[in-house]
């Protein structure tokens, strides 16, 4: 009886969680908690970058297209009449080419690219040249310049989540550049 007892007292022991296991456990448990908050909280930044390097990457195309092809190129941004719309959804924009020399009215616009924005947001920001109320670009030639109908500069952010971003456009010059704000 007195072996039975003891193996019995020595089971019980053995059975149960020391406190270092249970800090140890619980420590790395919190570890793990933080560094899932912190990949969370920069997730939205780095999709919005991606996203605003493609819309640049974009215009960038089409202003050298321009320049190279001699043809306008017209980036239309599939949102309504209001300067800020917000998104339930992603914001299309679709790129066409126009050739200089079609006397149509209108002329003949051919799709040569459609994306699509993950984005919360859109909001155009018109420069010095007054409200703008369609966000819609156009690469002229042959020095691949924004159509000077279009305040200078123009700006469109672009937000996602909580990150937000101004793609500038300078009319003059066609310089494109952007920020993350």
């Amino acid at each position: 009886m007195d072996d039975n007892h003891k193996m019995l007292k020595r089971t019980n022991f053995l059975s149960g969680f020391s406190l270092v296991e249970i800090v140890v456990v619980v420590a790395i448990i919190a570890l793990v908690s933080v560094t899932v908050g912190v990949s969370l909280s920069t997730l939205a930044p780095r999709e919005l970058e991606n996203e605003v390097q493609k819309l640049t990457g974009d215009l960038a195309w089409a202003k050298s297209m321009s320049i190279s092809t001699h043809f306008h190129y017209k980036v239309d941004f599939d949102i309504n009449s209001d300067n800020a719309i917000t998104f339930a959804d992603n914001v299309t924009y679709i790129i066409y080419t126009i050739d200089p020399d079609d006397l149509t009215v209108p002329p003949v616009e051919t799709v040569v690219k459609r994306r699509i924005l993950s984005v919360d947001r859109i909001t155009l920001i018109p420069g010095l040249g007054g409200p703008v109320t369609l966000l819609n670009l156009s690469f002229m030639t042959p020095q691949g310049n924004l159509n000077t109908t279009i305040s200078d500069p123009v700006t469109i952010q672009l937000q996602k989540g909580s990150a937000v971003a101004n793609v500038t456009i300078r009319n003059l010059t066609g310089h494109i550049s952007w920020e993350r704000l």
